[in-house]
C-alpha cells in the first residue's frame, strides 16, 4: 500500500507500459523515435517522484 501511494511498484510499470504503447502508435520520423526511445529507457531508471521524472513524462 505504502509503495503505491509513493508511486512504486505495478503502478508504475503500467505507466510505463502505457507511454511504450503510446509511442509505437504514434507516427515518428526515426530520430524523434530514437529520442523517445532512449528517454523512456531514461525514465525507467529514475525515480517515479523525481522532479526529472515528471519533466520526462511530459516531454513523452
Amino acid at each position: 500500500a505504502i509503495q503505491k501511494e509513493l508511486g512504486d511498484g505495478e503502478d508504475g510499470r503500467d505507466e510505463l507500459a502505457e507511454i511504450e504503447d503510446k509511442l509505437e502508435k504514434t507516427k515518428l520520423s526515426k530520430e524523434a523515435r530514437e529520442k523517445a526511445q532512449n528517454e523512456l529507457k531514461k525514465l525507467r531508471q529514475m525515480s517515479p517522484m523525481s522532479a526529472e521524472a515528471t519533466v520526462v513524462r511530459n516531454y513523452l
